[in-house]
């Protein structure tokens, strides 16, 4: 795993990405767990992880498993949260769940506009990128002083069943990636 401290990105916007079981989301829990220490700071986690059994495998692990300081910092997780491509059957249920996904979202990110956060991590971006409204992102990511997110950048998991999803959520994270305003550094694991 990457060597890389809360206070290496205080101040910053980053978005940590890589293949499922890269450890993007462990990475994330470590430098929340750091941050948490820091007395003082308006910390708020989003956490968009859908937790998805395949048999007896668990597909997505939530940052809950990992952190230990939820407690002590607003924690928000939307429910429920899917997989489009691992839960759908077809092209129209694929759409069909990252609409939903997003409808269900968008009320906890637009909340996020009162809270204030000083610092936001979001743990699984590319679930809201999927079918969310990229504007809404872009002015939290502008507002906050202090971005940490995880984002699916890889190939195990791009079957989706022809809806474009992949395309679509690939497309919308180099779009915020690239964009100068934003300032984001990429993490790659």
């Amino acid at each position: 795993m990457q060597s890389l401290h809360f206070k290496d990105l205080f101040g910053k916007k980053a978005i940590i990405t890589g293949e499922v079981g890269a450890g993007k989301t462990k990475l994330l829990a470590s430098l929340l767990d750091e941050a948490a220490l820091e007395p003082n700071l308006n910390i708020v986690v989003l956490d968009l992880a859908p937790e998805f059994r395949i048999g007896s495998n668990i597909v997505g692990v939530s940052i809950r498993a990992y952190s230990k300081s939820l407690s002590k910092v607003k924690y928000l997780k939307p429910h429920p949260i899917f997989a489009p491509r691992l839960q759908g059957k077809s092209k129209q249920e694929v759409l069909d769940l990252a609409s939903r996904n997003a409808s269900i979202i968008e009320p906890y990110l637009v909340n996020l506009f009162s809270l204030s956060p000083e610092i936001l991590f979001v743990d699984d971006l590319t679930i809201y990128l999927q079918a969310g409204k990229i504007g809404l992102i872009t002015q939290l990511i502008l507002r906050v002083s202090t971005f940490i997110a995880t984002a699916y950048k890889g190939k195990v998991i791009l079957d989706d069943k022809g809806s474009g999803l992949s395309c679509k959520e690939r497309s919308t994270l180099e779009f915020l990636l690239n964009d100068s305003k934003l300032n984001l550094l990429e993490v790659a694991l």
